[in-house]
């Protein structure tokens, strides 16, 4: 497991939750947590209409976050507005890869996975995603690819900020002592508490220096935007929010996909998600849940696998 399965472990483990039944009464409901009630989703559609830049957080292994991504695509190019989208799955030194697919409109599905690497930089569900990326090249839409090369986000994990780019953003807007504590609780709960101590930091300026980016490919853009990342990325008190300026702020709108569970019935239960006492997210639109293999076990061997070759 390499350093950027690691910070996908992170993602996933940090949005996962107790098992679900199709019974469940949050499933499908849209809850906005400003006005602290559920809305139609023609609600939700007049609201994200209103705002230039739109986030939605996904869990990465799950297709109906992917689903939801597309009617919000479709919504937006039905209310004529053609976003340019920034997408987290997608590698800086991929652009040209991407330019080139979008400039000969190549819409085969085998064709872009493998321009485009997906499959083979260890993305496992290119059919979830291909319906959105079909669907802007079909609308000429520019698809901007915003994280850091495999190699860097290595690096990073190795050597720290001595090996992140020297054209890295120049963003003024520090997390806080205590924002920044709560990501490497974070870090370290996703990973079991089994992550080395010694990793954190370096975690958690891999984590940060991604959203940075992200936020500075989204500054950047005068017109519509359409964010596809984690949904950790686009938390409205550490994430790409927090590094927009605040104009940009209050014409974005921040709308986590989360992964329904039994034990929590109530908007208000999946506070423990954040570990804080609001919630982060302007919208909160729940789903089924993925059912997954046992990530702690996952890392126990990882983490076992790196202490035998030391010895």
């Amino acid at each position: 497991m390499n350093t950027l399965k690691i910070v996908s472990v992170i993602l996933i483990a940090l949005f996962s939750q107790p098992a679900f039944s199709n019974e469940h009464p949050l499933l499908e409901k849209i809850y906005s947590v400003k006005d602290q009630r559920f809305i139609s989703q023609a609600a939700l559609k007049s609201d994200i209409l209103s705002h230039k830049i739109v986030m939605l957080g996904e869990t990465h292994d799950n297709a109906r976050h992917h689903t939801l991504q597309q009617t919000v695509l479709f919504w937006l190019l039905k209310a004529n507005r053609r976003p340019k989208l920034v997408v987290e799955m997608l590698n800086l030194n991929q652009q040209q890869a991407i330019n080139l697919s979008m400039n000969q409109n190549q819409l085969n599905s085998e064709a872009l996975d493998k321009q485009w690497q997906w499959s083979k930089r260890g993305w496992d569900n290119w059919g979830d995603y291909y319906p959105i990326f079909n669907t802007a090249i079909s609308h000429s839409l520019t698809i901007l690819a915003a994280n850091y090369d495999n190699e860097i986000i290595r690096n990073m994990g190795m050597k720290g900020i001595d090996a992140r780019p020297t054209n890295h953003p120049a963003i003024d807007k520090p997390l806080s002592t205590t924002a920044q504590q709560a990501l490497i609780n974070g870090i370290k709960e996703s990973h079991c508490n089994m992550m080395p101590e010694k990793m954190l930091p370096n975690m958690l300026l891999i984590q940060t220096s991604r959203d940075q980016l992200m936020a500075a490919k989204v500054s950047k853009l005068p017109m519509d935007t359409f964010v596809l990342a984690g949904s950790e990325h686009i938390r409205t008190d550490r994430g790409i929010p927090h590094f927009l300026t605040n104009a940009q702020k209050k014409s974005s709108i921040s709308i986590g996909l989360i992964e329904i569970a039994d034990e929590w019935q109530t908007p208000s239960s999946y506070q423990k998600l954040w570990h804080r006492a609001d919630i982060p997210h302007d919208y909160l639109w729940f789903t089924e849940r993925v059912e997954r293999p046992d990530l702690c076990e996952s890392l126990r061997k990882h983490f076992a696998k790196k202490k035998a070759k030391k010895h």
